[in-house]
Order: C-alpha cells, then structure tokens, then sequence
C-alpha cells in the first residue's frame, strides 16, 4: 500500500505555501530593475531561501518578544531562552548552507532601456493578475522569466552602463573567454579604512554591472600585504574564485600579514580553490 499524503494537509499547504509563492515573485519581478540598476546580485535560491526563512523569522521575533517581556517582569524564562538558542543555531546552520555560486546577475544596460524593461514587467504583471483567469503563479513565473531573459539579452547586445569606483585605476579586470573574469589588484585592496564596504558597495557592483558576473578566474595580488591578503580573503569568501596568485615576497612582511596570507590559504583549501605562487 502505497503511503499517500492527507487531503487536509495538502489543502493546509496550497492554502499557505501557494499566496506566500505568489508574493515572492512579485517582490523579485518589482525589485528586479532596482537591483540591476544598482549592480546588487540575485540568488537562485532566493525564493526557496525566504519560503524557508519567513516561518524562522517569525518564530525567532516571538522569542525573543517573550525573552524580553518575561526579563521585564521577572518570570522564569530558562525553557524559551533555550528555545531561542536552539532557533538562532538553526538559523546559523542554514545560513552555512549558502554558497557564492547561487549568485547572478546581470550587466546594466542604459537607464531607458531598463526603464522600458520595468514598465514592461509591470504591465504584463498587471495582465496576468486583471484576467484572474488560469494559474496565477504560472502566470507570474512566466512573467519573471520574461524580464530574465529580455535583461539578459540587453546585457549581452548594448554598452553596459557601469557603476565606475573611484580607485578604479588600482586595479584592472580582464574577460576570459570562459566568460570569468581576471582582477589585478594595484592597490586597491591595500586601503586600510573600509576593505568590506569597497568590496562590497564598489567592486562587486562594477564588475557586475559592467561583466553581468562576478565569477571571477582568478585574483592577481602585485602588491603583498595584509590588507591585500584580507581583501582577496573577503573577494573568495563573497564571489566564485578559481584562484589567488600571489607573488614571492621580496621584501620582509608584518606578523599581520603572515596572518592575513594564512587566512586567505585555509579559505582557499576550504573552498578546494588554488593559491599559487610566481
């Protein structure tokens, strides 16, 4: 006899799941133009990601109300301190399971262009919720898979547009003909205030909105140091990386440095990534 799933629980899923589906891809279609404007990367798994966070969240607010208030009026609260624990383990186990390579994104083409492709967007998404006729969430799928495809598209046949930071020429980016990209860094790792917001807000953005990726065939430090060594760390750990080259050290490093080169070599071998040396 083979084991078959209870209506009413099947009714209890479509009821939930089904609407909650339906808002996330109305969020990533409105947010779509927004994102690629600002050269911000989309995940493959972001709809599963927040399908699966969103009941988490919840649970971990109510928690954390109940922490509060019970700490306010001085009742015992050892049970829902350890359930909120236990919450934020879970949350810190799920969150290992992300990986650089669910990220993509596309190059940005010129303002109107991805103007159009919004108002477009909107306007089928208007359509396909006016007919109130067929599946809805087809319907939306369908609708996102169209922009996808027309971002792309223009990505590939018009002058990206790119956001340019203003250290750019301290480092050069090469296209391969795998379609990964090369980053020479001249410099522009080495900025001792702020590495993870230059990376993050500066570097990640151009290479995206100008390459459409940020897969990257491998990073060429010229100029050793430690903060060289944590930007490259930081670059592997946010962005698919092949490799890390580094050049032999002519001169004597700091104590920091040795720190920083081990830390970006265990990164890599976690990652079974490359560091080479020339």
């Amino acid at each position: 006899m083979n084991p078959t799933i209870p209506k009413p629980v099947i009714s209890w899923l479509v009821r939930n799941l089904v609407p909650a589906l339906q808002a996330q891809l109305v969020a990533t279609l409105v947010s779509l133009p927004f994102l690629v404007y600002w050269g911000l990367p989309l995940s493959v798994m972001s709809i599963v990601g927040n399908l699966a966070f969103t009941p988490l969240l919840i649970v971990f607010l109510l928690l954390s109300s109940l922490v509060f208030f019970t700490e306010v009026f001085g009742i015992p609260n050892g049970a829902l301190v350890s359930c909120l624990d236990g919450t934020g383990h879970i949350w810190h186990a799920l969150l290992h399971w992300g990986r650089s390579e669910w990220l993509f994104g596309f190059a940005r083409p010129h303002p109107l262009i991805l103007g159009g492709v919004a108002i477009a967007s909107l306007t089928a998404l208007w359509w396909v919720n006016s007919r109130r006729k067929g599946n809805l969430t087809l319907g939306l799928a369908v609708v996102l898979v169209g922009t996808l495809a027309a971002l792309h598209g223009f990505g590939m046949l018009t002058r990206p547009m790119p956001r340019v930071p203003k250290n750019i020429d301290k480092v050069d980016v090469v296209r391969n003909e795998d379609g990964t990209i090369d980053v020479i860094d001249k410099g522009f790792f080495s900025r001792r205030r702020a590495v993870d917001s230059a990376l993050d807000f500066e570097l990640k953005p151009y290479l995206l909105t100008k390459y459409g990726t940020t897969r990257i065939g491998k990073i060429v430090l010229n100029k050793p140091n430690g903060a060289s060594f944590y930007g490259a760390t930081r670059l592997v750990v946010g962005c698919p990386v092949d490799s890390v080259v580094v050049p032999y050290f002519e001169d004597e490093i700091s104590k920091y440095a040795w720190f920083r080169f081990f830390e970006l070599k265990r990164t890599l071998e976690e990652r079974g990534k490359k560091l080479r040396r020339t």
